[in-house]
């Protein structure tokens, strides 16, 4: 019994040899990093100094394309030099399995992509294809009506991006299509109409409606009941348990301004009322309720969510609901199916 275990041990001590072996053996190839250089930027965060050394690297320049020139031939070459033992076939299979993803779960109706493809989970427990892109076309974003009956998706290829509005219980496609839209679609509540942006401009599509005849509700011009600037795009958003709309206007920054539209948004002659300009430090707002609830990084580093009242939505006379927590970060929220419902999610950093 002993003389078995040893031969066991020496033929595995063999094998393990035989294997490592090639591995040790093969020495990697000398690289020659290319090293950038280091500039003085340093931000100043509520009282604690973080050094940026490669903020300039985030402008194009020809000292920056060189040098990621200069890494990219580094890598290939050391790369080159090394075999990396069906590595990189077994790479590719665990990249090319069932990647399953944005699970949407309404009205008992479950979309989800599965790699690239848009599905639906019939009653039947049965997984079943919607759309399936070709030639370099990826599915982008996608919002179910609010009855759970259609789906309103967005596809991208080189840069350009279109809507499309499929019926999820038979497949079929709609005869809509909108094109060189900015972001998804947001469903109003009767499910026959959407908002969209597009140029710049929010504007509502009616389904079975031609995309040249949407009614554009906010955009650049002098007409517009919300003054937009060049660089401003501003997005129009719904929301289940509220009659009220409200707009998010971004200029690329992460504050934001937010209005709140008239009973009837669709009137161009219609004023919105602003709650938030840049300068309150706001980066999101929502509609609960009979509230305005808003994520702000005002006075705090980590953000604190404060709410204001439809009727009267007064910052100067907001309600904390969630205050700062030094040791947590404000990532996310999600409104519940009941009205009085409401979830909210911090990420933690231990220190």
């Amino acid at each position: 019994m002993i003389r078995d275990r040893r031969a066991l041990a020496v033929k595995i001590v063999l094998t393990l040899a035989c294997v490592v072996t090639p591995l040790i053996a093969q020495t990697p190839p000398s690289l020659t990093y290319p090293k950038p250089h280091t500039g003085g930027v340093v931000d100043d965060f509520f009282g604690t100094t973080v050094a940026d050394p490669y903020r300039w690297m985030e402008t194009a320049t020809a000292e920056r394309d060189a040098w990621l020139t200069a890494q990219s031939e580094s890598t290939t070459k050391a790369l080159a030099g090394i075999s990396d033992h069906g590595l990189a076939a077994r790479a590719y299979q665990l990249d090319n399995g069932a990647s399953v993803s944005r699970a949407l779960l309404q009205h008992g109706r479950l979309l989800f992509t599965l790699r690239t493809t848009l599905a639906t989970r019939d009653p039947s427990g049965s997984d079943r294809a919607l759309v399936v892109p070709k030639g370099g076309t990826t599915i982008t974003d996608y919002k179910m009506s609010p009855d759970g009956s259609l789906v309103c998706y967005e596809l991208s290829q080189n840069a350009e991006h279109t809507l499309f509005v499929l019926d999820i219980a038979t497949g079929k496609q709609l005869p809509d299509v909108v094109q060189d839209v900015y972001d998804a679609c947001q469903w109003l509540e009767d499910g026959k109409r959407f908002y969209y942006i597009s140029k710049g401009a929010a504007r509502v599509h009616v389904l079975g409606q031609s995309a040249d005849e949407d009614v554009t509700i906010l955009d650049r011009t002098a007409k517009s009941p919300l003054a937009l600037n060049a660089h401003e795009n501003a997005w129009l958003f719904r929301f289940e348990h509220s009659s009220k709309a409200i707009a998010t206007i971004s200029a690329g920054h992460d504050e934001v301004r937010l209005a709140l539209s008239p009973p009837n948004p669709f009137d161009r002659d219609a004023q919105w009322q602003t709650v938030a300009n840049y300068g309150d430090s706001v980066v999101e707002g929502f509609v609960h309720g009979d509230r305005i609830y808003l994520v702000t990084f005002m006075d705090t580093p980590n953000f604190k969510l404060v709410s204001v009242p439809l009727a009267s939505p007064d910052l100067a006379h907001a309600r904390s609901e969630i205050v700062d927590d030094p040791d947590s970060v404000i990532d996310d929220h999600e409104i519940g199916e009941a009205a009085d419902a409401m979830r909210y999610f911090q990420a933690n950093f231990p220190v």
